[in-house]
This record gives C-alpha cells, structure tokens and sequence, in this order.
C-alpha cells in the first residue's frame, strides 16, 4: 500500500515539473502595449542565447517532430508600393493656376470651390477617388459639368468648365486632391498568379482607430523621396509620391494581417526565384534579414537578429520581435521607420515574416507577423473575393 502510494506521489512530482518547464518556457514571451495605428511602446527587451534552446523545445514538445516549410513558394517583395483606397469622394487640399491657351486660369476659383470640399459627384457619376476625377475630366474635356461637393455636413452642387492644361496636355479644374486613404507600405510577398501581399498590419481610420473597409483601391509605382530618421519618443518615416498614372494592380482586402490584393497580368513587379515560406514553428531568434527598397529602385538586404519568437498555434499579428543591426540601414534610417511595413523577414534563405511595428522608445526594434499567416490570410481573402499622395485635377 505504501509502495503504491510513494510511486503515486513520484509519478505527480514528475508531471508537476514537466509542466512548470512547459509555462517557465512560454512566460518568456513579451508583453508589449500598443500605442496608435502602427506604432509601439516598449520597455527594453533583452536578447538571451537560452532563447533559440527554449523555443525549439517548446516546438518539439507540441510538434513532435521538426517543423517542415510550407509547401508554397513565393517571390519575395521589398518594393514600395502606392495604396490607394477607394472612399467618399476626392479631398481638396489645394486650388492652384494653371496655363491655358488664353493665360493663367483656375476654374475651381471661378465656380467657388473651397479647400476642405470633398469632390463626390461629377456630370452624376459617383467620385471614389482622385484618379477616377481625372480620368472624367479628360473624358469631359472642356465642357460645362456640374459637380457635387461635400462641405462640412452641407451638400452642394456648382457648375464648372474644366480647361485645357497646355503644360500637361490635360484637362483641369485647378485643384490638387488627395483620396480618403492612400499611403506607401512594402510589398512583402507575390504568388506566380499575381496575388500579393503587403504591410502585415491593417490601415485604420486615422480619428476613430478602425480598420477602414475596403470598397475597392488600386495600386500604383511609388518613388522614395527622402526618409525621416526615428530617434526615441518619435517613429521616423519614409516619405514618396505615388504615380497614379501607372497603376499596377488593385485591392481585395484590408484585415488584422495586412492589406491583399492581385497585380494587373503581365507586370513585371518582381524578379530572382521563388522562395521558400518557413512555417511559425520553424522562426528562431537568431540572426536574419529584412529585404526593402529606401535608397533606390532595388530591393537591398540589411541585417537583423530575431530576439523573440513566441509560439503561436493560430494566426496573431506580433509573432516576433526584431532589432536592426545593419550598420548602413541604422545610419539610413536609424531602425524601423513607417513606411517600411511589409519589408519581408528572411531567416535560412527562407521567408519567415515581415516588418509591422516599430517600438516608440526604441527605433532599432520593433515587430514582425508570421509569414505563414499572411499566406493563409491571403488564400482565405483571395477564395472569397504619414505621406499623402497629390494628384492634379
């Protein structure tokens, strides 16, 4: 009877340590608060050799055995794109001048269009965005329209003659506007249909903090024109103009994971060969690389050392903690700055992730979602479906 008992309460020792190993593991991963859309605050994260030891054992203890690539390639992205979200209409941010044949004119001034209207309506056509405006005032030409603004809670409605630009050779109203939501974020991955991924983080109402829904968006080539560095207690940025001439793709999906969508067949977005995806399980801390395109047209490879990787058994948006340890890229950029969202994660020559946070009080590191998740994101959106952009109108 006692030998009985004594066996009972060894078997009990034994499994109460396993099971505190197990919990010691996985309170190592951090807690971080957010603060804004794509911005971190964090208190200092220390990198320990133990980590790479800890998570390989919490994985084989679930796995059981050693984790496996996923089965689908990819090309890796790096390049900056132009978001352009379809929404309510075109913002006024400016009315300007321009040379016609008979001197300088501004139709917008003439018919008493303020900055701050919002372009809705044009000849009764539904304005979404500022390059579909364009596009209906050469398709206009220099006839009278009548234009439906939104000022304020007031709707109203004015006539106005575009006129002919004979700088641009177009039609213009003379006004510069900007669409609801547009930005630059880094394409993180390209499937051999064209289907893409971008950002790894979703892009919100900059008022109410939601995930602005999508009712359609196109994509277009961007051009990188400088870079705010980050310094401690304020997040850097890369700032571009978006071409909106040379649109490239559109938008099926902005969620948790990221914005997706699919490139017009036949552009030629991305070259090199397809590329591994490392499943969740498979991302260690360590050494690895972020692929992004700051300083010219080409992606360009910097280093970074992965110093956390929590487990994570369903989809999450902060699977890893990154710090920058490229010396070139630092002096650049001084870390992560906004706008380099997206920039794929490489770790053994495979895709394991990319770019989403920054930490406010530490530019040198920030977060990285799983790229299994954004390429099951991406399957699932795919089946079922700050620099502001200028556009002279």
């Amino acid at each position: 009877m006692n030998r009985n008992k004594n066996y009972l309460v060894f078997v009990m020792f034994l499994l109460a340590v396993c099971l505190s190993l197990i919990i010691f593991g996985a309170a190592k991963i951090i807690n971080v608060s957010t603060f804004g859309n794509s911005v971190f605050s964090s208190t200092t994260v220390n990198s320990e050799a133990s980590d790479e030891k800890n998570t390989d054992d919490i994985n084989s203890f679930i796995f059981g055995a050693k984790p496996e690539p996923l089965k689908q390639k990819v090309y890796l992205g790096g390049k900056a794109l132009g978001l352009s979200f379809d929404g309510d209409g075109a913002l006024v941010i400016g009315i300007n001048e321009f040379l016609s044949k008979g001197g300088l004119v501004s139709p917008a001034v003439e018919s008493g269009i303020n900055i701050g209207d919002t372009v809705v309506e044009l000849n009764g056509k539904t304005i979404h965005n500022s390059a579909m405006l364009n596009k209906l005032l050469q398709d206009i030409g220099e006839k009278s329209v009548k234009i439906k603004l939104k000022r304020g809670v007031l709707l109203m409605e004015l006539n106005v003659k575009p006129r002919f630009d004979i700088v641009s050779k177009t039609y213009k109203l003379g006004l510069w506007v900007k669409d609801a939501s547009s930005g630059i974020g880094m394409l993180t991955f390209m499937l051999p249909d064209g289907k893409f991924a971008c950002l790894g983080h979703p892009v919100v109402d900059s008022k109410t903090g939601n995930i602005i829904p999508i009712n359609g968006g196109n994509v277009y080539t961007c051009k990188i024109l400088s870079i705010e560095r980050g310094m401690k207690g304020k997040a850097g940025e890369v700032r571009g103009v978006i071409d909106c001439e040379n649109r490239i793709g559109k938008l099926n999906s902005n969620n948790p994971y990221g914005v997706y969508g699919e490139f017009i067949e036949g552009i030629d977005i991305i070259k090199g060969k397809a590329t591994e995806v490392a499943s969740a399980a498979m991302v260690k801390p360590g050494k690895a690389k972020i692929l992004c395109a700051l300083d010219g047209i080409e992606p360009k490879e910097y280093d970074i050392e992965i110093i956390k990787a929590a487990y994570q058994s369903t989809i999450g948006d902060k699977g890893m903690v990154i710090r920058v340890t490229d010396s070139e890229l630092l002096d650049l950029t001084g870390g992560i700055v906004q706008g380099m969202s997206g920039s794929p994660i490489i770790q053994n020559g495979r895709l394991v992730g990319a770019v989403t946070h920054v930490f406010v009080n530490d530019p040198t590191k920030g977060y990285g979602i799983y790229a299994e998740w954004m390429l099951k994101t991406l399957d699932e959106v795919c089946c079922t479906s700050n620099n502001q952009e200028l556009k002279a109108a």
